[in-house]
């Protein structure tokens, strides 16, 4: 006779608890286990069989409630809720994305589809710091667009409304001008070693402590000179209007031994060419010419070399694409790169093809995955979309401070 109880053990003998007791006494602890496993497979199964025969049970449990017990009633009722459950949660409609969607207190739009009131309007947005006001942002919106620091917020404080865009588009803190570290530290720090404030006329170079002193200095002006770069990057404010003047995009990633490049025309692909070689050390980790830099260049085994030789040929790959592709590279409006670490040299190095067009380069504010097209293609989509919502309106807009 079929179970009418979810009970662990009682699953078999719902309506006979003392022949369930019976029977455990005569079981071991691994039979206990055993059963207790067939329980729960009979219970998925005639879970399966009531949902998908709801109306025959319904009639058989009205046929039996005449003449079961009043206990038995009770286990029939608390199946019969069960199995309704399982129903009506199967019969229930799934919400299609575009329901999901206008479910939402934004809208998704993309940075080359703006219609022209949007594109009159750019100008009244002003950037926004939500941390300032944190009130104003409902907390759904908060949760989405305020982890990390790769989005940018603009408020038009006239309609109430707000765009949020990735940073890598509006923000002109991440070019490249304000991290240009691919000098060596001869070329450097050549002209402030030369200057006249720490010539042989203002130390005298043959006492150690001037020599100190000198030092001391020189390492104060330069960590002063990365502060005030530091303030000067923080101190640009994006704008949303420059996003009117892009068309052209390229993206550029290398990491890794991967090399891709794509170049796009506003939602059209216009050229993509990807490089791989194997250069990192597979089980150890860690790039062979990387590995090379810490420990020297002693280790000679195979994969070592073939590794080297490997670095080589990527580094000419590389060269060779930014070659043939320089002219359409060239006439982009932007250019998106993630190169860290050494990837950096292999692409802007000094002399290398695209060192002229350092201006254009802006870092991704964003960790890509592999660096192949596909993933190109991902952060470009990415990138380029935006989204507009209203504030909330019952919290109080902050008055602007008296000059």
């Amino acid at each position: 006779m079929l179970s009418t109880s979810f009970n662990k053990f009682g699953f078999l003998f719902a309506n006979y608890p003392q022949i369930s007791t019976k029977v455990l006494e005569y079981l071991s602890a691994d039979e206990c286990l055993e059963l207790s496993l067939i329980c729960k497979t009979f219970n998925s199964s005639v879970n399966a069989i009531v949902t998908n025969n709801i109306t025959e049970f319904k009639n058989i449990w009205a046929a039996a409630k005449d003449s079961e017990s009043s206990s038995g009633d009770s286990s029939e009722e608390e199946v019969k809720k069960d199995t309704e459950a399982l129903a009506k949660k199967k019969n229930k409609a799934k919400k299609s994305n575009a329901e999901k969607v206008s479910n939402h207190k934004w809208q998704k739009k993309n940075v080359f589809e703006l219609n022209e009131n949007l594109k009159n309007d750019l100008t009244n947005f002003k950037h926004f710091n939500p941390a300032t006001d944190l009130q104003r942002l409902d907390t759904d919106i908060q949760e989405k667009f305020l982890k990390g620091t790769q989005n940018s917020f603009f408020i038009n404080e006239a309609t109430n409304q707000l765009i949020v865009i990735n940073r890598s588009l509006v923000d002109q803190g991440l070019n490249f001008e304000f991290n240009d570290d691919t000098k060596d530290g001869e070329h450097k720090y050549a002209d402030l070693y030369s200057s006249e404030n720490f010539s042989q006329t203002n130390f005298d170079f043959s006492n150690p402590k001037a020599l100190l002193e000198r030092q001391k200095m020189i390492l104060e002006s330069l960590s002063k000179g990365e502060a005030e770069k530091e303030a000067k990057k923080l101190n640009i404010i994006p704008k949303l209007e420059s996003l009117l003047k892009l068309k052209k995009i390229t993206v550029l990633l290398c990491q890794g031994g991967y090399f891709s490049l794509g170049i796009f025309d506003k939602k059209k692909s216009l050229f993509h060419k990807s490089d791989h070689k194997y250069v990192v050390r597979k089980k150890a980790g860690k790039r062979q010419i990387t590995r090379d830099s810490n420990s020297g260049s002693n280790i000679q085994s195979m994969g070592s070399q073939i590794r080297r030789d490997q670095e080589k040929k990527h580094a000419e790959n590389i060269k060779k694409i930014l070659t043939e592709s320089y002219k359409q590279i060239k006439d982009s409006d932007l250019i998106l790169y993630h190169a860290p670490g050494y990837n950096r040299y292999l692409i802007l190095d000094i002399g290398s093809p695209l060192y002229n067009l350092k201006d254009k380069f802006r870092s991704i504010c964003l960790t890509p995955k592999k660096a192949n097209y596909t993933e190109v293609e991902r952060i470009y989509e990415y990138l380029t979309k935006f989204y507009i919502m209203s504030l909330n309106s019952d919290a109080p807009v902050p008055v602007p401070a008296k000059q």
